[in-house]
């Protein structure tokens, strides 16, 4: 059976968003203030762009400091990561934002720290034992950007461009939607119909449905296209993926 469960999203409130030269006047303490209203409304990368390029002014010392000061702040780690992103790069410092996922007792639990030059910032512990790393900003060097093959089915579906899974251990997967910032779980076959779609092996219902008949013993096509129809309409009602008449307008 296909599954597509919404676990959690990533806050806060509604905002119009201040600007690059609104950002660029706030110290740590008003970007920390205003934090809450900057991220429902804006697309992730589009923000850790903007916050990337703001200045701040940060307080004197090493890296760790800031993030030893927000880490006083009653906030969430993703809002810490935000705002110790901002300082750090206004500083000049090369610094990532992290966001890594893991289940625990059957829920998706995610994070988000800072590295800089390759290790993490300001944690009691290394958070990649414990988290798959699911986005990174900015990316690496060297990271291909992912190939988009050309759709010409009429029936065919598509990933959308700002939505990443993460494979965990045990076969499943994690949506993570960088313009919502929900996260949403996936079954071992339900990540394998993703990366059907990803790749492009297999975008329409039949394609994918007789590749699961395939790949799964035991998984007649009937059955396998009743679940994929299933789980396309999830994926299409949640913004994930792209349903046929958006496909063919592309």
């Amino acid at each position: 059976m296909l599954h597509l469960a919404r676990t959690a999203v990533a806050i806060l409130a509604p905002s119009g968003g201040p600007g690059r030269r609104a950002l660029s006047r706030l110290g740590l303490a008003g970007l920390g203030l205003l934090l809450p209203r900057l991220l429902r409304r804006r697309h992730l990368a589009e923000l850790l762009d903007e916050l990337g390029g703001a200045s701040p002014a940060p307080p004197s010392g090493e890296g760790r400091r800031v993030l030893d000061a927000l880490r006083r702040w009653p906030t969430t780690c993703l809002w810490r990561a935000l705002a110790g992103y901002a300082a750090l790069r206004a500083r000049g410092e090369a610094a990532r934002f992290v966001v890594g996922v893991r289940e625990a007792e059957g829920e998706v639990v995610a994070h988000a720290w800072l590295e800089v030059e390759g290790a993490p910032l300001g944690e009691r512990e290394d958070p990649r034992a414990r988290f798959a790393v699911a986005y990174v900003h900015p990316p690496p060097a060297g990271t291909a950007a992912r190939a988009v093959r050309e759709v010409t089915d009429v029936s065919a579906f598509a990933p959308k461009e700002d939505v990443i899974l993460t494979e965990l251990r045990d076969g499943t997967g994690v949506l993570l939607h960088l313009a919502t910032k929900f996260y949403y779980s996936l079954n071992a076959t339900g990540v394998a119909v993703w990366k059907l779609l990803a790749s492009g092996a297999a975008r329409t219902p039949e394609a994918l449905a007789g590749a699961l008949s395939e790949r799964f013993a035991g998984v007649a096509p009937e059955e396998a296209r009743g679940d994929v129809d299933r789980l396309l309409a999830e994926l299409v009602r949640e913004e994930l993926v792209a349903g046929p008449e958006e496909v063919s307008r592309a």
